[in-house]
């Protein structure tokens, strides 16, 4: 394998399966919910699909939900699990841990701004800003880079925060990152090059539809070898 430190990183970005706040249309920022019973199917799902991928690593968000997915892929794997902090999800301050019609009932003005595409950056009372989510990710995503050079690592981490670096990479407003933000047990699937002002993204595979299908072995038979830098991938 590749190891030359300009060698790029396959990135395996997973969003976790499906919680027991999903259908109550919990906000979990923070809150640390597990998987439902049916969100660890997924997981198994998930890691049956990934079986044939060869993984250096798996970085995960110290949240339960992110943590019960990624121990379905590590099971049989002898591979390193780190835990990354930055990668956990946003924190909505006085929201967390409402459900959603809760928190639009007590601040519609405030929600209406966060829903607004054009906001250009948001946090609610006590929370965490966008900008602050996005570049503690945007770190963890440039050290991950730098540490598995020509290698295929996987990530584990959340809604919002791939909502986030999903849409800087497309070169999209911030404000439209729920239009990027996969759901719930799916991949995507991005090139990395490391670079002194962080990483150059390619996406390689994105999808907003459920990872968890019959047909998603198709989506995600790699390619043994990375692609070269003459692709010109997008910069960050």
């Amino acid at each position: 394998m590749d190891t030359d430190s300009g060698a790029p990183t396959r990135l395996l970005l997973i969003r976790h399966a499906q919680t027991v706040g999903t259908r109550h249309y919990l906000l979990a920022g923070r809150t640390d919910v597990p998987l439902s019973p049916l969100g660890r199917r997924q997981a198994r799902e998930l890691a049956v699909a990934l079986k044939p991928v060869p993984l250096a690593a798996i970085y995960q968000s110290p949240l339960a939900r992110a943590r019960e997915t990624t121990a379905a892929l590590a099971r049989h794997r002898e591979i390193p699990v780190r835990t990354c902090a930055d990668l956990r999800e946003l924190d909505l301050g006085v929201a967390d841990g409402l459900d959603a019609f809760e928190a639009y009932r007590r601040w519609p003005r405030c929600l209406d701004r966060g829903l607004d595409t054009a906001t250009v950056d948001f946090a609610f009372l006590g929370g965490e800003w966008w900008s602050e989510g996005e570049a503690r990710a945007e770190q963890a995503i440039t050290a991950i880079v730098h540490a598995h050079p020509g290698e295929t690592v996987a990530v584990v981490t959340h809604g919002a925060v791939l909502g986030l670096l999903l849409a800087r990479w497309l070169g999209q407003p911030r404000g439209s990152w729920r239009q990027h933000q996969p759901v719930l047990g799916s991949l995507s699937i991005a090139i990395a090059w490391p670079a002194d002002n962080g990483p150059t993204i390619q996406l390689q595979t994105f999808s907003a539809t459920a990872f968890w299908s019959r047909s998603v072995a198709a989506a995600v038979r790699l390619p043994t070898r990375l692609p070269h830098r003459s692709l010109t991938p997008h910069r960050r």
